[in-house]
């Protein structure tokens, strides 16, 4: 098991400004290093050493720069294997249960009882299945915390009984909590864990889906502000090179030459750098069509906006530019979302790691889960790199 302290550091990300954390300082024995107890909340772990009989941890007071706890947990199973298979779900009687009530905005579900969280079960009733590196991961609640590890060793229990035992413990309220991965299907999995925790109160979880569906929810509160309205149409793949043969043909470029589909592929690309048509570095726009690229770039956006609709890679653009152009709406964010969970964060492309950055500027209590060595995303722009970032 490897176990890093970080510090702050500074950011080499295109458009953006410091770091969830920085460089990494130190490597500890597997053999003698023990899980941390809880964190007072006057400290957070910062720097590690190394030794070979034992292993400490050095503390210092909390300052308003960012502290970063990075594990790498083999995750070991009681009987002392390396990667063993996930431990079953607890059942359904040991379940907390947590009552939502209050809400502070009218596009939240209705309220109900009670503002507080009431718990049935005990925190070591869903504690019980953990290792000591999986609990120690579960509950560093406060500040930003990532966990990596390999395949099959419950990373992704990690982050859902997190996410239950952060409601449990009355820190925040379902719909305080933003929950993000990559497929419906592991966002609707994830969901089922938590239930099976937490009861029937997750279906309060608003804020748990994918990165895409969490940032069109978003978008549609707030299109106006990107020159769309609220019912907005999202292009799927087909219709977006329909549209680019278009402003191909307008603009009289030979579409056998330059395909719609090359085009399409690299818009994509730009979108999933996180770059808008006036920030496209120079040799970027070389790369179609003798350089007429940003042109393309920027009358397929202003066809789009035209027509009230968007591509996928839009929703987290579109995102980007209302959070950096109004302060006042990436401010209500801040408040709404207490803690941001992110499962295969290996799998984040630059955008996406803008977008989460900037939704945890302020509270810092991000968590995410992935493994360095497995990403599955690349040729969609995923960068293992911001794992280094974080």
């Amino acid at each position: 098991m490897r176990y890093f302290g970080t510090g702050t550091g500074t950011s080499g990300m295109p458009g953006a400004s410091g770091t969830f954390g920085g460089a990494i300082t130190g490597k500890l024995s597997a053999a003698r290093c023990a899980a941390p107890a809880a964190l007072p909340a006057s400290s957070r772990p910062c720097q590690a050493y190394q030794s070979n009989a034992t292993a400490s941890i050095a503390t210092a007071p909390a300052t308003k720069a960012i502290h970063g706890l990075v594990r790498r947990a083999a995750m070991t199973n009681g009987n002392g294997s390396r990667r063993g298979a996930v431990p079953p779900l607890k059942p359904a009687s040991l379940c907390a249960t947590y009552v939502p009530m209050s809400f502070e905005s009218s596009d939240l579900p209705v309220p109900r009882t009670s503002d507080l969280a009431r718990v049935d079960a005990r925190p070591d009733q869903y504690l019980d299945g953990l290792n000591p590196e999986q609990r120690a991961a579960v509950e560093a609640i406060e500040g930003p915390v990532l966990v990596l590890a390999g395949a099959g060793t419950g990373k992704t229990k990690v982050l859902t009984t997190r996410l239950a035992h952060i409601l449990a413990s009355g820190r925040a309220r379902p719909w305080e909590l933003l929950a993000v991965t990559f497929t419906n299907k592991a966002a609707r999995e994830m969901r089922e864990r938590i239930a099976h925790i937490i009861g029937p109160s997750a279906e309060g979880l608003r804020w748990l889906g994918t990165f895409h569906s969490v940032a069109a929810q978003i978008l549609r509160k707030h299109a106006e502000l990107v020159g769309l309205k609220s019912n907005y149409t999202i292009l799927d793949t087909d219709d977006q090179e329909r549209l680019i043969k278009q402003v191909l043909e307008a603009e009289n470029i030979d579409t056998k030459r330059w395909t719609p589909k090359a085009l399409a592929g690299l818009i994509d690309h730009w979108k999933n750098r996180g770059w808008r048509p006036d920030q496209l570095p120079p040799a970027e726009a070389e790369a179609f069509a003798n350089g007429k690229g940003q042109a393309l770039y920027r009358l397929y956006q202003e066809r789009m906006r035209i027509l009230n609709a968007c591509d996928f890679g839009d929703l987290l653009l579109h995102n980007l530019t209302i959070f950096v152009s109004q302060p006042d709406v990436l401010a209500e964010y801040h408040t709404r979302f207490k803690y941001l969970l992110v499962d295969e964060y290996q799998d984040t492309n630059v955008a996406q790691y803008l977008w989460l950055r900037l939704l945890a500027q302020k509270s810092q209590n991000l968590c995410c889960v992935g493994d360095d060595d497995q990403s599955i995303y690349g040729w969609r722009g995923a960068e293992v790199d911001n794992i280094l970032r974080f």
